[in-house]
């Protein structure tokens, strides 16, 4: 059975009300601080959420065009299942730290950690390693760097939503995280064949409905009660 905090009281009254509406949304940007707030929330991604939307061409392009030629079934393991599996233990990681030290002490290492990672995409860029395990390894490191750095998002969000109305301000800052997340793939698809090195972007034709896109960006942390301090 889910746990129901003391503050969550029976709502009497209208369901809806304009009033009700924008009583919590006025007191968000009435939080002392809150330009500052809202460019951390804008910023702390933003290299990444570029990152991420190239992410599946560079994977699927062939070679002579700067890709790394990988096959679907290649992505979906360095990018899906490897990938998630680092995401999720350096959200763990991320998690228990917070929980122990706090947010103040680990906000800037974690901050280095969600970028610095990227690095390992100018490697693979520049080097074009055969192995597939180099580029897991790569790509392994990048995401547990940044399952690691957004802990400190997610708890910095909680922290911004304290007070009333925590979930129309938790909700508020998810929001305009979203709106720096330029997470759109480009628009091309890809026939893949077998074999490395022959997935070919396939052109768009006006008179056929696009074809799904590679999306494999789907991030997602192990939920964990974190403490504030």
């Amino acid at each position: 059975m889910l746990t129901r905090p003391a503050a969550d009281t029976r709502h009497v009254g209208p369901m809806f009300s304009w009033a009700a509406l924008g009583r919590p949304v006025m007191s968000f940007f009435r939080k002392p601080g809150i330009v500052r707030m809202l460019a951390f929330l804008l910023l702390y991604r933003l290299a990444e959420a570029q990152l991420v939307s190239l992410v599946s061409p560079f994977l699927l392009d062939d070679r002579d065009t700067g890709g790394l030629g990988l096959t679907t079934a290649e992505v979906g393991f360095v990018y899906g299942t490897l990938g998630i599996a680092m995401l999720s233990l350096g959200g763990i990681l991320g998690g228990l730290l917070v929980a122990r030290d706090g947010l103040g002490r680990w906000l800037w290492p974690m901050a280095l950690a969600i970028n610095l990672p990227n690095l390992a995409y100018v490697w693979l860029a520049s080097a074009q390693p055969e192995s597939l395990w180099a580029i897991a390894l790569a790509m392994g490191f990048e995401q547990f760097g940044y399952g690691f750095g957004f802990t400190a998002y997610m708890v910095f969000c909680m922290v911004v939503a304290r007070g009333d109305h925590q979930t129309v301000h938790y909700a508020l800052c998810t929001g305009f995280a979203a709106s720096a997340d330029r997470r759109g793939a480009p628009q091309r698809t890809a026939t893949p064949r077998q074999g490395r090195g022959r997935v070919r972007p396939e052109a768009r034709r006006p008179d056929r409905p696009p074809a799904a896109a590679v999306r494999l960006q789907s991030r997602s942390l192990p939920r964990a009660r974190y403490l504030l301090r």
